[in-house]
């Protein structure tokens, strides 16, 4: 089951525009679609550099303490992990490229 990610879109003068909640990597790509102008600037929060074999890092537990209470915690990522999938994360950030592009027109 996917996770829900909190979305925000900004103006070129950092004032929100629009915040929610997306569930799934295609409904988080539609909606960035929907929202990128011309020109857009895109964060992701995700390990791109994973080197523990399992087990937990302490900073992600310690967001989950920390934070937990709010719903905001940190996926743990490890070589073991289902998660770590260079290759999907590769087709996908191509495709959410594409799907910005058409939706711009260029």
């Amino acid at each position: 089951m996917a996770n829900e990610t909190g979305v925000v879109a900004l103006d070129s003068d950092g004032r929100i525009r629009d915040a929610g909640w997306t569930v799934g990597v295609p409904q988080t790509i539609d909606w960035i679609a929907g929202h990128a102008g011309r020109q857009a600037m895109l964060f992701i929060d995700a390990p791109l550099v994973v080197f523990s074999v399992d087990g937990q890092r302490l900073c992600v537990k310690q967001v989950g303490q920390r934070y937990g209470k709010w719903k905001v915690s940190a996926n743990s990522t490890n070589l073991s992990s289902h998660r770590l999938a260079r290759r999907r994360r590769r087709s996908l950030r191509k495709a959410s490229c594409a799907s910005v592009r058409r939706s711009n027109g260029t």
